[in-house]
């Protein structure tokens, strides 16, 4: 017997409330990302918080008339980096900070930022200038999912995931956000790359590594199937659009390790692995635009690094001076000169928080 109604993007705590009929949860509705607490039975169910925060618990005080909780709040700057690639010298301004996640950011080809944010109650598509200026929504009711987005080398189209018909499929939108045509219809669809042609979009399908493989489907939603029976990811395809590359696990002498695989989009077959430069929790990855190395992030302690890596033989180059933090996305601009990076901190408190309805 179902204990609550509606749908549920993700569930973390419950709490039995005193009259035995309700609950209060932390989670998240179908589409929504941040973990809210809500009251809950099996006929209603009500928010009890609304805002940008994360609450990741709930326990019951005061005979159940206050609930005692831990609430995250997130800020994430992004941040437009000159990169002198001779010297490995970089030099960061933030141009734009808000509460809550962006998850996603990209450079336009017009060098403009496309990103996603919440700052409306909904991920919905942003863009906005390298400098901060003019910051403009572009997408209505997109509930984007944090897995990836791409805009078309001619600036006609977005594709992002969306978790409006349940579960995770692709979209996609006209630059200037109109006309929103859904791609996929999968349930675990995710990390899109578009061919350079406008063509075709190359993304994941799956969302664990032993499940995810790397599928492409035209960019009118036609023709979807699977490039490559390798598992793997996070793809991504490299801008002269021959050569996807992806994370995977590869066992050796009984120990899994990270790597990186590379498949070619002539032959849809792995071509090269490469070893990461050094461990890392991090699963970031983008190509350089010369398609001639691939770029992961890395932490030394609370500082952020990206080590760039050639696809074949070269020396590798640690980029320092990044900041500190998380990054949950970066991109590299069309001349390869800059970087933007969304870096994202967190403070952790505990809340007491009153049923205004109640007495």
């Amino acid at each position: 017997m179902p204990l609550t109604v509606g749908r549920w993007e993700k569930i973390s705590h419950i709490a039995w409330l005193p009259d035995g009929n309700r609950l209060a949860l932390t989670g998240s509705g179908q589409a929504e990302s941040n973990e809210q607490i809500w009251l809950t039975s099996s006929s209603s169910t009500r928010k009890l918080t609304a805002d940008l925060n994360d609450y990741s618990s709930v326990s019951l005080v005061n005979n159940g008339k206050e609930l005692l909780t831990t609430v995250k709040t997130t800020e994430t700057s992004l941040v437009v980096a000159m990169v002198d690639r001779t010297t490995a010298k970089v030099e960061g301004d933030n141009v734009l900070s808000e509460t809550g996640t962006i998850g996603n950011v990209i450079f336009g080809s017009n060098g403009d930022l496309i990103y996603s944010s919440r700052k409306t109650g909904t991920n919905e598509i942003w863009t906005v200038r390298a400098d901060g200026t003019n910051p403009r929504q572009l997408s209505t009711e997109a509930y984007a999912i944090d897995r990836g987005l791409a805009i078309s080398l001619d600036a006609k189209f977005i594709v992002y995931p969306s978790g409006k018909a349940g579960g995770s499929q692709l979209w996609r939108i006209n630059a200037d956000g109109s006309n929103p045509v859904q791609l996929t219809d999968g349930k675990q669809d995710a990390y899109p790359s578009i061919s350079p042609d406008g063509r075709e979009v190359y993304f994941q399908r799956g969302l664990t590594v032993t499940s995810a493989t790397v599928w492409k489907v035209s960019i009118d939603g036609k023709n979807s199937a699977p490039v490559s029976n390798v598992q793997g990811i996070r793809p991504v395809l490299s801008p002269d659009g021959k050569t996807i590359a992806y994370y995977f696990m590869k066992d050796a002498n009984e120990i899994s390790t990270w790597r990186i695989g590379l498949i070619s989009t002539e032959t849809d077959q792995l071509a090269v692995d490469l070893a990461l430069p050094k461990p890392t929790a991090a699963r970031v990855l983008r190509w350089t635009k010369d398609s001639k190395s691939l770029t992961n992030v890395y932490y030394v302690g609370e500082d952020i690094e990206i080590i760039s890596q050639p696809r074949g033989p070269g020396p590798i180059q640690d980029l320092t001076g990044l900041g500190k933090g998380e990054v949950s996305s970066f991109d590299w601009s069309p001349d390869n000169q800059r970087l933007v990076l969304a870096e994202i901190n967190e403070i952790q408190d505990i809340a007491l928080i009153k049923d205004s309805s109640q007495p």
